[in-house]
């Protein structure tokens, strides 16, 4: 009898860690979703090569709220796929840029991206995914070469 009462208590004790769990997890995806701003926005991109000399410049107007959409907006805008990408939209961290057809790079020089007024990069001291980063009217976009 109390060995029952024993095992039962540790089922519960286990269920319950198990719905605490859940409901964490749930709760940080959910605080980690990108706050969209609707509506029409202007978005400043800049490219810079190796040199850190601007090859680059547009402001573009659109009425995306993730920073993907808009570069795949340039894409379709562009003559030629401007931003090429790897991974997947639906994956935990997006998509990451893994070539600019502006400019061919050398090994070990990857791509980066940041922003001088975005809120998000601000807040976070970085830049996330550009499928997780909201946009704002007037964001700029800088994007570098990362020398080794």
């Amino acid at each position: 009898m109390k060995k029952d009462l024993t095992m039962k208590r540790k089922l519960i004790s286990i269920v319950v860690a198990g719905v605490i769990f859940a409901g964490l997890y749930l709760g940080l995806t959910q605080i980690n979703k990108p706050k969209v701003i609707v509506g029409e926005k202007a978005i400043t991109i800049v490219i810079t090569d190796q040199k850190s000399e601007e090859v680059y410049s547009e402001t573009f107007n659109s009425d995306t709220e993730i920073l993907g959409e808009l570069l795949d907006e340039v894409n379709e805008l562009e003559d030629e796929e401007l931003f090429v990408f790897d991974g997947s939209k639906d994956s935990e961290f997006g998509r990451f840029i893994s070539a600019i057809s502006l400019l061919e790079l050398e090994d070990g020089q990857f791509w980066v991206y940041d922003s001088d007024n975005n809120k998000v990069c601000a807040a976070e001291a970085f830049c996330p995914g550009v499928d997780m980063l909201a946009i704002e009217d007037g964001d700029n976009f800088s994007f570098n070469v990362l020398l080794p």
